[in-house]
């Protein structure tokens, strides 16, 4: 069986929406591709930041990254992802430093 429960190469608009907010609802670690890196992170919330980008919050765990602080919280901009999956990994716990309803963010799609 593959590690992988879900898995698009290529995913725009309600599909991805759909792939985020599974992850969220049933605590699924994501992996993805983002800025030539591929991340695992544990995904918090998706919605709207104040610029007006989809975005991702979520905890990278895994996997490059710019300012080599791992792990850390990263806002992830939606149409800069590829390749994302969900995958087997479950987290229990809501990562310290979390907020829902996080004021970065104009709109809340799905969140923990």
């Amino acid at each position: 069986m593959s590690a992988f429960l879900f898995d698009l190469k290529s995913t725009t608009g309600q599909v991805m929406y759909e792939i985020i907010c599974r992850s969220i609802a049933n605590r699924k670690r994501l992996q993805f591709k983002y800025e030539f890196d591929t991340k695992i992170v544990e995904p918090h919330t998706l919605g709207m930041d104040k610029e007006e980008h989809e975005v991702l919050l979520a905890y990278q765990i895994a996997g490059g990254s710019q300012n080599g602080e791992l792990p850390g919280w990263e806002l992830f901009e939606l149409d800069k992802i590829q390749d994302i999956k969900i995958i087997a990994e479950t987290f229990s716990t809501v990562r310290p430093g979390f907020r829902r309803g996080d004021s970065r963010m104009i709109e809340i799609y799905c969140e923990l």
